[in-house]
């Protein structure tokens, strides 16, 4: 096979606990005219070995690297490939059987489109399914949409081949954003889509980087796409500028606002609180709550800040059957910002209100 129709991409590091399935879920497709190739990222632990049971069959190409970040490595399995499309599969999560012919269904129905992502259903460490993330399904509300936030769940995209080698593939200098970079380079010039059905299952899990490093990387988020805006990439100068831990003060002095910047970074913290809690993780969520009140308390934020985490505060203990604790929060809370209850309520049912959708 010299010529498949899609070639898909794994950039793996440390994934020994998931890459098999994730591999399987590719080999696995009702479309079999696909190669593989995952490019083993410098993992120091056993991926390599755990891959090696899936080096007898010819769709799979296996490249081993030193660690160069997750950009890098998917580029690299890009040069490789040969395919018409190029998917982006993440080495902890699991393709839907259908996920590719369904994708290059929509290529063919609709040949003016660049890059076609699906609905996703996020899975914990376990595969329990825990709710359903949504995109936008038309170009229209997916162009407008990627003017502030990604629109698309990246490891589901399908990208047509020609139009990743003219962009030249993922920004390798940003240090985070790169996926958001890229697809906004390509709806910049292009057509795109999401098939809007749940073909792809994203797996959430103490384990992912953004549990650890999490407001570093919302700041550093900030800063990238301020860059973006400005047409500016991290050269080396840029890189000194900014190395090591990024302070809300820096993004300011670099012209973001402020208050803007306080106020995704409270919902961040609240909306991670939720999806611990979905997960099970209290003594993590519980951490993140302290995180949130530090936050608040170090950059003294005003009343609104308080009031979104009593509201959070409020919904948790009325979960947990704690009624007079809910309803102080909730009056607390209501007493400053009438609608913040209600906000983070519908927030919170932002991973299960298609939870009865099923393989």
């Amino acid at each position: 096979m010299t010529t498949p129709m899609v070639s898909v991409v794994i950039a793996a590091y440390n994934a020994e606990d998931y890459v098999a399935e994730a591999v399987r879920s590719v080999l696995e497709q009702t479309m079999d005219d696909l190669e593989l190739i995952v490019v083993n990222d410098g993992s120091t632990d056993s991926t390599r070995h755990v891959l090696r049971r899936f080096e007898d069959d010819q769709r799979v190409q296996i490249i081993d690297q030193e660690n160069t970040g997750c950009s890098a490595a998917r580029n690299r399995g890009a040069a490789a490939s040969k395919g018409r499309y190029i998917a982006i599969v993440d080495a902890d999560d699991v393709c839907w059987s259908e996920k590719l012919e369904r994708q290059v269904e929509l290529f063919r129905r609709e040949p003016g489109l660049a890059v076609v992502g699906t609905q996703a259903r996020m899975i914990d460490q376990e595969g329990r399914h825990l709710g359903v993330l949504r995109t936008p399904t038309g170009h229209d509300a997916i162009a407008e949409g990627m003017r502030r936030s990604m629109q698309f769940c990246h490891p589901t995209v399908l990208i047509r081949g020609d139009v990743y080698r003219e962009l030249g593939g993922y920004e390798e200098s940003y240090p985070t954003s790169e996926d958001y970079e890229f697809l906004r380079r390509i709806i910049d010039g292009y057509r795109a889509a999401n098939v809007d059905d749940v073909l792809y299952d994203l797996r959430i899990h103490g384990g992912n980087k953004s549990f650890y490093y999490f407001e570093q990387q919302r700041l550093r988020g900030f800063l990238t796409r301020h860059m973006m805006d400005q047409g500016r990439t991290f050269d080396d100068e840029t890189r000194r500028q900014f190395e090591g831990d990024l302070s809300k003060e820096q993004l300011v002095a670099q012209g973001i606002c402020g208050e803007r910047i306080d106020r995704q970074m409270v919902t961040h913290y609240v909306q991670r609180v939720q999806m611990l809690d979905r997960l099970g993780h209290r003594e993590l969520a519980k951490d993140f709550m302290a995180r949130a009140d530090a936050y608040i308390e170090r950059h003294q934020l005003e009343d609104w800040a308080q009031a979104e985490l009593r509201a959070l505060r409020s919904l948790r203990a009325l979960r947990n059957g704690r009624w007079r604790r809910s309803l102080r929060d909730a009056m607390a809370a209501m007493a400053t910002e009438p609608g913040v209850l209600f906000r983070r309520y519908m927030d919170s049912g932002r991973y299960t209100l298609h939870r009865w959708r099923t393989r």
